[in-house]
């Protein structure tokens, strides 16, 4: 049988157990998937979209703009995304090697495209442009890859750490660029070394990196997925997917307003650049390790709904209490909330992302991943678009989108979880036996 997503040829007939173990005899290099994987989905990616955000000031000065200007080095990814969702999931859909390859390669282009710039503002923004590009096929990978390569109980967790891996390299853009950058004069240094940071990830990818292993890992990886098109209307016909996408939009959308403008939430109470540069790091960070958790439970017990209205409702009190310590200066709880509220935001995505394949199967996983991240991009421009504009009070149009995101998930989200996937598996287990 033949595995559509990834085009390779599996045996089945030996049932699942003996499939399962014949996966680890043939893919000896199963351990070093997890680098890879990693490498893969986005690090360097992720720290080139939030280099300016920490950096803002610096940023305006070095490019002689506004900070409306610098606002679209972020708000250009969305943007990009929107207008490039559908035909990278038809790219990936039917050529997943070479979409992985393509966005490595642009990723390195538009990388070495804005050192090259210098201080030219436009020349930057192409360079950006051409690095947002990649980050369609990059983005929606997590779902489709660790179907492919990992076995039923550790497939959650491979979601989560793949997904997270885009939001550690939110953290490097948090942490290095307010070290780096002291004056304008320095910032061609930061391009620079993220340049040659994405040269070697490339080459990392280029030469390591294999479509799938040579024996099917579990019963889902064997199952044929539905043509594209028509897996694109069933998405759209599954009202609890098209749900739990508006509440992925909300939060995640938040969370990408939140990096972006949050210097200049802080810069008018007197914050410094280092400080908001932890501030960043401290709320990704906290994100990282909530989901790997998140991921890791999931991969024993399969209650999304209840995770996704309790992270939902968690994001809301301490995004409250993150706007009133901002603007009262209260540092204690500034740092508590900040953390806890990145805890939910971001800990939430690797939930999302499990549940939308667990409910849309057999539709192809990263088609289920593209309408999540089309519906963050979405939000996540109209939110930033906001919050620009609220300047000081951006904060609570943050706290007030994710409220409506808990609002919704109580009151029209089912509490009843949906695993078609791990009950197809179920049932090809027992007809094997």
């Amino acid at each position: 049988m033949t595995n559509m997503l990834l085009g390779t040829r599996y045996t089945a007939g030996d049932g699942w157990f003996c499939c399962l173990s014949h996966f680890y005899r043939a893919n000896h290099l199963h351990p070093l998937f997890w680098c890879k994987l990693i490498f893969m989905c986005r690090f360097s990616n992720a720290a080139q979209w939030i280099t300016f955000a920490p950096v803002s000031t610096v940023a305006t000065a070095y490019y002689g703009v506004s900070n409306a200007a610098i606002d679209w080095f972020s708000m250009v990814w969305m943007v990009v995304f929107l207008v490039c969702f559908l035909p990278c999931s038809w790219i990936f859909h039917h050529y997943p090697l070479a979409a992985i390859y393509t966005s490595c390669c642009l990723n390195v282009v538009g990388a070495w495209i804005r050192y090259i710039a210098g201080s030219n503002y436009v020349w930057a923004l192409v360079g950006q442009t051409v690095v947002s590009m990649a980050q369609p096929l990059m983005l929606n990978a997590p779902p489709a890859v660790a179907d492919s390569w990992f076995t039923p109980h550790e497939r959650s967790f491979a979601t989560a750490i793949a997904t997270l891996s885009n939001y550690a390299g939110w953290a490097i853009g948090f942490i290095v660029p307010p070290l780096v950058v002291s004056t304008s004069d320095s910032f061609s240094t930061l391009i620079l070394g993220e340049s040659v940071f994405a040269s070697l990830v490339c080459v990392c990818v280029l030469t390591t990196y294999r479509a799938a292993p040579p024996t099917a890992p579990s019963a889902s990886a064997m199952v044929l997925r539905e043509p594209f098109r028509q897996a694109v209307v069933n998405v759209l016909k599954n009202h609890r997917l098209c749900l739990l996408c508006i509440c992925y939009g909300f939060v995640v959308g938040c969370s990408y307003a939140v990096s972006t403008e949050l210097q200049q939430f802080a810069d008018p109470f007197g914050y410094g650049q280092v400080e908001i540069g932890l501030l960043g790091l401290l709320f990704v960070s906290c994100g990282i390790i909530s989901g790997t958790v998140m991921g890791w439970v999931l991969g024993r017990v399969r209650i999304h709904s209840w995770l996704i209205r309790c992270s939902f409702t968690f994001s809301t009190v301490f995004l409250v209490l993150f706007t009133i310590a901002l603007q009262n200066n209260i540092k204690p709880l500034l740092y508590v909330s900040t953390g806890l509220s990145g805890a939910g935001l971001i800990g939430f995505a690797p939930i999302a992302f499990d549940a939308a394949v667990e409910e849309s199967f057999p539709i192809s996983e990263f088609v289920s991943a593209c309408f999540l991240n089309t519906s963050a991009q979405l939000f996540g421009l109209v939110i930033t678009y906001i919050t620009a504009y609220l300047g000081n009070d951006g904060a609570w149009a943050v706290t007030a989108f994710v409220g409506a995101a808990a609002l919704l998930s109580w009151l029209f989200y089912p509490p009843s979880t949906v695993v078609k996937r791990r009950m197809s598996e179920l049932g090809y287990a027992q007809h094997t036996l």
